[in-house]
């Protein structure tokens, strides 16, 4: 759990540079992975693993980035919209609001930010409680689709230790746009690398059982920042095993 909310406040602050950068800036993109050379040159003896892993932090930026940069401009885009139609009101409307944050991942407080700049309120309290019916909603089927199948900090552990690779999830952003306004992914051919059941690592499992599955690479898209992970199924063998709402990373 701890480990998690690391990585989502990290999101969260990535976030907020690349629409810092776009908005404000008006840097170019890649703008924020080259700095990481000159934090590694200032900080690289404090922190050594910089040094080590320059290259992974600046990729992992730049995914990130590329990701969150037609989310942005799809918010901003509906942000305007609705801010013109709100006339003299003051008060920016709830429901749009989560609707960015459930549909397109934007982090609330980012929301927030954009908003007070144009100085329009929004209703912090009607939000929270929207986010809270929603957190009710799924935590039932939450706890029961994840019972068993969630990476505790043990098993990333006994991960490195075996030398199983992080899983490439750069399929999740080899997209194109189709003529009918949809977007278009590539098929994902993949291997199990390891499968995660009742909170350890196993090779197989029995007929009939849940577990998680491992892969090297993955299309996944995983819930992150509000925004619903990928559902979607994999094929084995001409054989159809249903994968639902699970973002296949490590």
């Amino acid at each position: 759990m701890a480990f998690h909310a690391c990585r989502l406040v990290l999101r969260h602050i990535l976030r907020r540079a690349v629409r810092f950068c776009c908005e404000v800036l008006q840097a170019p993109p890649g703008f924020l992975a080259s700095l990481v050379p000159v934090v590694v040159e200032t900080l690289g003896d404090a922190y050594p693993d910089l040094k080590k892993k320059m290259d992974r932090v600046m990729n992992i930026i730049n995914e990130n980035e590329d990701a969150f940069l037609s989310c942005l401009l799809q918010g901003r885009r509906v942000i305007d919209r609705t801010l013109q139609k709100m006339d003299r009101s003051k008060v920016f409307p709830v429901e749009v609001a989560w609707g960015l944050h459930r549909n397109l991942g934007f982090p609330l407080d980012l929301i927030g930010l954009m908003l007070e700049e144009s100085r329009v309120q929004l209703d912090v309290a009607a939000l929270d409680q929207l986010a809270q019916e929603d957190a009710e909603r799924k935590a039932p089927k939450r706890q029961e689709e994840s019972s068993g199948m969630q990476l505790d900090v043990n098993s990333l552990v006994k991960l490195q230790q075996d030398g199983i690779p992080v899983t490439d999830d750069s399929p999740v952003y080899a997209y194109e746009l189709g003529p009918d306004g949809k977007y278009v992914f590539s098929p994902c051919q993949a291997t199990v690398l390891v499968l995660y059941k009742d909170g350890s690592l196993q090779k197989e499992v029995g007929g009939g059982q849940r577990c998680g599955v491992l892969l090297d690479k993955t299309c996944f898209y995983a819930e992150k920042g509000g925004q619903v992970s990928d559902q979607g199924y994999m094929l084995h063998l001409e054989q159809q095993l249903i994968e639902e709402s699970l973002g296949l990373t490590n």
